[in-house]
């Protein structure tokens, strides 16, 4: 289970738990505490793991100066208000995996019902930056979130549509996580929808992963700002000269696995009609004159055209791999090679 091993691999590694030193706190908190707490040097941080104890709820030992809070892995089945009370310095908290997927999740402890989040019960925290909330099923944004978060990850949870409503809340985010919530481990059995514009207000966001999800077609009016954009393992047939006109920032794209080639794939596998490759459009990317790689790995691609080159002066990375044979495109590869 990837999505619950291990401290958060994000860009929460670089933002808030790279520490050059890290010690075992003095015995200052509850000896009842059944999670380990520690301290970096410069005292600014208080790191609060309970990862794997067996909680049914949110120890109400935790210190009132924890900054870091990890609860991945555990049997929580609600949040409300009280659980976090108290706690308003945390800039982290880490809730991954308290109801996993069942098809994911451990055999011996299968989880059938939800996890409950009652609303407002982050609105306290304005010093939250960081809310991981992967593999719990939900199938909804919680609502009060706090104006300041900068990283929300909803990944392998249970939604299948996304709303502007939805993402009201979330003016100042950076970095969304919307992947996995539709595909073979976690299945949905629908389309993925993303209403029209749901994104298209947050001015702040630069990274979006809406991978595995069973979408259909790329989001409409996405934002400007965003300079990473994961699409890979959907159901993308067909990528228009609109879908990414107004994307002038975008500097990654990964549309891999759209059209996949399913020849000895090692997990279930769906083609498109008669083995034929993602539609790209002449001039899908013309506007994106900042894109330095772009990712068309298992498209069933049988020729690549030179015309999706014409504007992308700064791509250095383009990943073709577990694609058909192609025609003669050595024009294409030839103004990419002499930039590396």
């Amino acid at each position: 289970m990837t999505v619950c091993s291990g401290p958060s691999s994000r860009v929460t590694t670089t933002i808030l738990w790279v520490l050059i030193s890290t010690t075992q706190a003095a015995r200052w908190y509850p000896k009842s505490l059944p999670c380990d707490v520690t301290t970096p040097e410069n005292g600014t941080t208080v790191l609060v793991n309970c990862n794997e104890r067996r909680l049914t709820e949110v120890p109400k030992e935790v210190p009132s100066n924890v900054t870091n809070l990890t609860l991945t892995i555990n049997h929580i089945p609600f949040i409300d208000k009280t659980s976090f009370k108290g706690l308003e310095n945390l800039t982290e908290i880490d809730f991954r995996c308290n109801c996993v997927p069942i098809k994911i999740g451990p055999k011996d402890h299968v989880c059938t019902k939800s996890l409950s989040v009652e609303d407002g019960s982050f609105s306290a925290l304005t010093n939250l930056r960081v809310l991981y909330l992967d593999g719990n099923q939900l199938s909804s944004i919680p609502r009060g979130l706090p104006p300041n978060l900068i990283v929300l990850s909803l990944e392998v949870n249970r939604f299948s549509s996304i709303l502007k409503t939805n993402l009201s809340e979330l003016t100042n985010v950076k970095y969304l996580y919307f992947g996995q919530n539709c595909y073979y481990r976690n299945p949905c059995n629908t389309s993925f929808q993303v209403e029209d514009g749901a994104f298209y207000h947050l001015k702040m966001l630069t990274l979006l992963s809406l991978k595995s999800n069973n979408m259909s077609y790329v989001p409409h009016n996405l934002p400007t700002s965003l300079k990473e954009l994961y699409l890979y393992n959907n159901n993308i047939q067909r990528i228009s000269k609109e879908d990414f006109q107004n994307m002038t920032n975008l500097e990654i794209l990964d549309l891999s696995g759209n059209c996949p080639r399913c020849y000895n794939a090692p997990f279930p596998c769906v083609p498109c009609p008669n083995d034929s490759p993602i539609q790209i459009d002449l001039h899908a990317f013309q506007a994106l004159k900042k894109l330095k790689i772009l990712r068309l790995h298992s498209n069933s691609l049988r020729k690549v055209p030179p015309e999706w080159f014409k504007h992308t002066d700064s791509l250095k990375v383009l990943d073709l791999s577990a694609n058909f044979g192609y025609r003669d495109n050595s024009c294409c590869f030839s103004k990419i090679f002499t930039q590396a």
